[in-house]
């Protein structure tokens, strides 16, 4: 329905960038494109997949030798028009994003910062007893914050460990944990695993991770961020947040759903859109305005501002 394609046009260019929204707008092929048989594939512009032609592509010279069908045609359910395993596969996932608050220990007997917060989760075992937390509840992709680790791959049997390496002083670092045990899909009677060689960090600072998960059944861009709150000195939530969409538009070039496990630092719910629920709301604040407009211009949202997906509490630790 006319509305319909005009409703979700309007959705596709809010959420870029100004300088490419204007280009889409003022794309003088567009109105040409709706007026021919061509407009009954405007269904891409709102469902573009790695296996389907851009919109612009369609738009050229008709062929002499040949007609549109000028039948009514209802777009394709899926965008891949031929059934593959994939199609009975059950994929669920369980995400966590968590502060860890440091998984560094002591690096000597005189490392005395180390000394000092020796206890907690900086105790010696922290690592296995977040482990064993994370196996308990199902948990496959696991992003943390402030892990203040360096950056590689850390060996263990159970997860694939990957972290950005902290600031030269130490602060900062996240990582993400792949599950290796934990079956994320189920095809038949046939369990599904994640396995090393699936996943590629494709970006890394001390403030963000992203990572291409390539599994069988499943493919996406798993996206782990600690964001500034609004009265760091050293980096503003704007300049973080508009630094990370440009990283991730440079690296994230393939049409796969992206996964965001983040500690925003930020408050959210008093202004609500399709990114962010009425759920328990807080005052909007500087750190949430930025971290909302980014959600908006990156087409990500927040399932835990929504009711109707929420469960359980949703107050987080607050510290002073």
């Amino acid at each position: 329905a006319p509305n319909e394609i005009v409703d979700c046009l309007a959705q596709r260019t809010r959420a870029l960038p100004t300088q490419r929204s204007e280009e889409w707008l003022l794309d003088p092929g567009l109105p040409e494109l709706c007026a021919l048989e061509l407009r009954r594939f405007l269904w891409i512009a709102v469902t573009p997949a790695w296996d389907v032609p851009s919109l612009g592509s369609l738009h050229a010279p008709p062929r002499q030798d040949s007609a549109l069908d000028a039948k009514a045609w209802r777009p394709p359910e899926s965008a891949h028009s031929v059934p593959s395993p994939a199609a009975q596969t059950l994929v669920q996932l369980c995400l966590v994003t968590f502060n860890v608050l440091s998984l560094r220990g002591a690096e000597s007997a005189d490392d005395a910062d180390s000394q000092a917060h020796a206890a907690g989760l900086c105790a010696i075992g922290r690592r296995h007893i977040l482990k064993e937390q994370f196996q308990q509840i199902g948990a496959h992709l696991i992003g943390l914050q402030e892990t203040r680790l360096q950056q590689g791959s850390h060996p263990d049997q159970s997860f694939l460990m990957l972290s950005a390496g902290a600031s030269p002083q130490g602060s900062h670092g996240v990582s993400l944990w792949i599950s290796l045990e934990q079956p994320y899909a189920t095809r038949g009677k046939h369990k599904l695993f994640f396995q090393r060689d699936q996943a590629t960090v494709v970006l890394a600072g001390p403030r963000f991770l992203a990572v291409l998960l390539e599994a069988e059944a499943l493919q996406l861009y798993v996206v782990v961020a600690h964001g500034p709150y609004s009265g760091d000195k050293k980096s503003t939530p704007e300049a973080f947040w508009s630094e990370l969409e440009a990283q991730l538009r440079r690296c994230c070039t393939r049409h796969f759903p992206v996964v965001l496990l983040a500690d925003a630092n930020a408050a959210l719910g008093s202004q609500v859109s399709e990114a962010v629920g009425p759920h328990q709301p807080e005052p909007e604040n500087l750190a949430g305005s930025s971290f909302h407009s980014f959600l908006l211009r990156t087409a990500l949202w927040l399932p835990s501002t929504y009711p109707e997906l929420h469960e359980g509490p949703a107050a987080t630790y607050v510290r002073n």
